[in-house]
């Protein structure tokens, strides 16, 4: 559980290419999803940031078998010391599981994906095809690590088309320019919320006159409006493509092409690398222009859900598809148009936050007890608006 930079991309890579089973944990969560996570995970070693140290604790309080704790020090990396046993295992194989992501999803507990070296590495190539990738492109990562977006997108691309990557801590809008100027990244992926924040800062002319070797952003984790979209390529001169991924798939299973004039704002664009269908539960393909489930193939998709063979079965059509949950319509041009839900889910920011995890949350009795006195202070006229906001997103 650490922020974004070389310790916590040492310890994702490094950990998978040693043969161990790796678990990005979420600080987002909070402590009482966090330790189901560890819990369910079986998790036996966590390695904590100092920023997210205190979250540990809170979390490791509520399990009676706890993960051993090893402190990561930002220049320093993991205190090896604490470690109390040689690490070994053997060396993977492409079918071996290697990382375990959790999602939130409608049941009010989020489901552990489990991906295999060989899912993650096509989750990559897929990104690689769909952005004509080369050994001369650099891609600005300000997405969270433990997201697959960040996972596959930004690191597994460009280990498998050998480019370069640029993984700041965190997003800020004030730097965002800056770092794709300073360090000469060609692309970015970014949630369509980053781009709302970056439409609301303070523009640099002098800066954006310096993008001339841009390529591309790439859009994805939420459908991105067509008036922000638009908005955003007017306002810097810049070529946005708007994308569909999810954990499941190992990111990349839609993408609209690179060439501008065959964007089709609205559209999460067409299949790269893998098949994509609009089709029913059973597996019957409905009509062009019909709506029904966003169905996918492909061998970047998930091995299955991590201790929850019911989930795995009920994740797939009988002819092996998985379903995304996502009703949607294909055009004749195999463009993708996402038109809703199949079952309750909210999307903010990039998460994917489940309503019964909300009301769960909202359930409990040092929850409300905040909430009442947030809202006797708003009654009171004492509790400025941005502080309420800041409080509500914590």
């Amino acid at each position: 559980m650490l922020g974004n930079g070389q310790a916590a991309l040492e310890l994702f890579l490094g950990g998978m290419y040693g043969g161990y089973k790796v678990l990005l944990a979420n600080p987002l969560s909070g402590a009482n999803i966090l330790a189901f996570v560890l819990e369910h995970s079986e998790s036996k070693k966590l390695f904590v940031d100092q920023q997210h140290h205190e979250l540990a604790q809170k979390a490791l309080s509520q399990l009676s078998d706890k993960p051993q704790l090893i402190p990561v020090h930002p220049e320093n990396g993991p205190d090896w010391k604490v470690c109390d046993e040689k690490l070994s295992t053997p060396k993977p194989c492409p079918q071996d599981a290697a990382l375990l992501i959790y999602t939130s999803g409608t049941t009010g507990r989020p489901k552990g994906v489990i991906h295999t070296h060989e899912s993650l590495l096509y989750g990559g190539w897929n990104t690689e095809i769909a952005h004509q990738l080369t050994l001369e492109d650099r891609t600005l990562c300000v997405l969270p690590l433990c997201h697959i977006n960040a996972q596959v997108v930004s690191v597994m691309g460009s280990l498998v088309s050998g480019s370069g990557l640029v993984i700041p801590d965190r997003f800020q809008a004030s730097k965002f320019w800056s770092w794709i100027v300073d360090e000469k990244c060609t692309w970015f992926s970014v949630v369509p919320t980053i781009l709302s924040y970056l439409m609301n800062a303070e523009k640099d002319e002098k800066l954006i006159s310096k993008l001339g070797h841009f390529r591309f952003g790439r859009s994805a984790s939420a459908a991105l409006p067509p008036a922000l979209h638009k908005a955003f390529e007017s306002r810097f001169g810049l070529s946005i493509v708007e994308t569909m991924g999810i954990t499941e798939t190992a990111a990349p299973l839609l993408s609209n092409p690179l060439d501008p004039t065959k964007h089709k704002h609205g559209s999460s664009g067409i299949a790269y690398g893998n098949e994509v269908r609009i089709a029913d539960a059973e597996g019957k393909v409905v009509c062009t222009g019909e709506e029904n489930e966003i169905q996918v193939k492909g061998r970047n998709v998930m091995q299955g859900y991590f201790k929850n063979s019911q989930a795995t079965r009920e994740a797939f059509t009988p002819d092996d598809w998985y379903r995304t949950g996502d009703l949607g319509k294909m055009d004749a041009d195999g463009y993708i148009f996402i038109t809703g839900r199949l079952k309750e889910l909210i999307i903010k920011g990039g998460e994917n936050i489940s309503s019964i995890e909300i009301e769960n949350t909202l359930s409990d009795p040092t929850i409300r007890q905040q909430l009442l006195r947030f809202r006797m202070r708003i009654t009171d006229k004492q509790l400025p608006l941005q502080l309420l906001l800041d409080q509500v997103r914590k």
